[in-house]
């Protein structure tokens, strides 16, 4: 019984490490990074690495729904340059 409960964990454990964002979502805020000049910002952590999106700086993901989603995108004073997209429309549970 001990073994089970340890492999159920053990793969609950491991669904939650790789939860990602939809790849709807990490499109729209790469589309950001990339009109927004973001290799230069002050601070890019994380940005366009294979880390789940909730390790790049900047972003704040909840799980809505059993689903993991972008629900903020906080940038302020970090040197972005350009105008953003219109990719907006995909991130769908984004709080203003």
């Amino acid at each position: 019984m001990k073994k089970y409960i340890l492999i159920c964990f053990a793969v609950l454990c491991s669904t939650i490490l790789t939860a990602q964002v939809p790849q709807i979502e990490r499109d729209a805020i790469m589309a950001l990074y990339n009109s927004t000049d973001g290799a230069n910002w002050t601070d890019n952590t994380n940005w366009g690495s294979g880390n789940p999106v909730s390790t790049w700086y900047g972003i704040t993901v909840e799980n809505i729904g059993g689903n993991d989603h972008i629900t903020a995108i906080i940038l302020y004073n970090n040197n972005l340059g350009g105008l953003p997209t219109s990719d907006w429309s995909n991130l769908s549970e984004l709080k203003l």
